[in-house]
């Protein structure tokens, strides 16, 4: 699996009771020793690694010594563990996207359940990623770009944050279902309004096409 290769991955931690099999031997009974658990996501991923902190430490540094892994991924995760030693708020490398005025509250849904938090990471994100969190999201890393160079963002990129298809899809599916239940009114029978909405969505597949790329609507060569 590709990854981004300039943003740490993202890491929680949690305290975690083992038995100390030693000591439950010795006393006859169950004796627990407490460890500290790091959790670690790659940016862009799903998947969640576990390991004793302290043991995921001391290997790490060893393959930082290699150039295997950036030092100061390190000294940002050890900054982290602290903070949640301390209870205090955790640093960042980046901008929250949450405070991000362009970030809408699908992008945010879609960027949280892929493990992306800041602007930077969304900037830096590769192609697996970009196609998990689906249509626009091209746009949207544009739009972070412009963000980490400080340059203005044109105010049309945001007028067609909703893309053509969903626009399009919202209108005829409101047409759609007013003509249905006029004229299922006066039919005997439940109307179902799951089926319309389905329909619907069938018929404008077959009409247009969506650009990858771009997100724009495309019309397919008539079938002769």
């Amino acid at each position: 699996m590709e990854l981004m290769k300039n943003m740490p991955p993202l890491v929680k931690f949690e305290e975690r009771t083992f038995e100390d099999r030693d000591a439950t031997i010795k006393a006859g009974e169950f004796v627990g020793i407490t460890k500290d658990i790091i959790k670690i996501s790659p940016i862009g991923s799903k998947d969640e690694i576990e390991r004793i902190y302290p043991e995921w430490l001391r290997a790490t540094r060893e393959a930082a010594d290699q150039y295997r892994f950036p030092v100061p991924w390190i000294k940002h995760i050890e900054a982290q563990y602290a903070a949640w030693k301390n209870g205090t708020p955790a640093p960042s490398l980046g901008t929250s996207i949450k405070s991000w005025k362009h970030a809408t509250p699908y992008l945010l849904k879609m960027m949280q359940a892929i493990n992306i938090s800041t602007i930077e990471e969304l900037a830096e994100a590769n192609e697996e990623t970009l196609q998990r969190l689906g249509m626009g999201a091209r746009k949207f890393q544009h739009k972070a770009k412009l963000f980490m160079e400080q340059k203005q963002i044109p105010e049309e990129i945001d007028e067609k944050d909703l893309s053509p298809l969903v626009q399009t899809a919202q209108s005829q599916m409101l047409s759609q279902v007013a003509s249905s239940v006029q004229e299922e009114s006066g039919k005997s029978g439940e109307f179902d309004l799951d089926k319309t909405l389905n329909d619907t969505l069938d018929n404008l597949a077959d009409e247009e096409e969506v650009d990858a790329t771009t997100g724009e609507i495309t019309k397919p060569p008539k079938k002769k």
